[in-house]
């Protein structure tokens, strides 16, 4: 191996618990085995870290998740393609020589939905604007303070 690179909340990768880890390998002469023999041991050393969840082992490809084999699961309906992307990742699961078996779909977010009396909003004098204001905070939080070093130069 020549060098490693990780990323983390990038590319194909967003979020505070994704990471894409890159292995610059030698040049084929100078190892003994190739990419897809070092795909295993690779695989098994990284399940050895308590807490991650090895989702693809690979050649990288930029246009793609490198990934030979690609599922979809589409449609209307977002619990139905949760429960039937659950089913077909427990198919591919139990089918020997696939490895990496992941989903793109991630747990949606919470949403609330707010059906405001404009009428009855307007007679009070309160605005969607003010609304939104109002319950801003509550949904989304607010930050009240910022915190930055400062660096104090001491002379001796």
């Amino acid at each position: 191996m020549i060098y490693t690179y990780a990323t983390v909340n990038t590319g194909t990768t967003p979020g505070k618990n994704y990471a894409t880890i890159f292995v610059k390998l030698l040049d084929r002469g100078q190892r003994a085995a190739n990419q897809k023999q070092l795909q295993k041991p690779m695989r098994a050393r990284l399940q050895q870290i308590a807490g991650i969840e090895v989702t693809n082992v690979g050649v990288y490809t930029p246009v793609s998740s490198g990934k030979p084999l690609q599922v979809s699961v589409q449609g209307p309906d977002m619990a139905e393609i949760e429960r039937l992307s659950g089913e077909v990742k427990g198919v591919m699961r139990s089918i020997d020589g696939l490895v990496d078996i992941d989903s793109s779909l991630k747990a949606s977010k919470p949403t609330v939905a707010v059906r405001i009396k404009r009428e009855l909003a307007s007679d009070l004098g309160v605005g969607v604007g003010k609304i939104g204001e109002a319950l801003r905070p509550l949904l989304a939080g607010e930050a009240i303070s910022a915190w930055k070093a400062r660096t104090t130069k001491t002379t001796m």
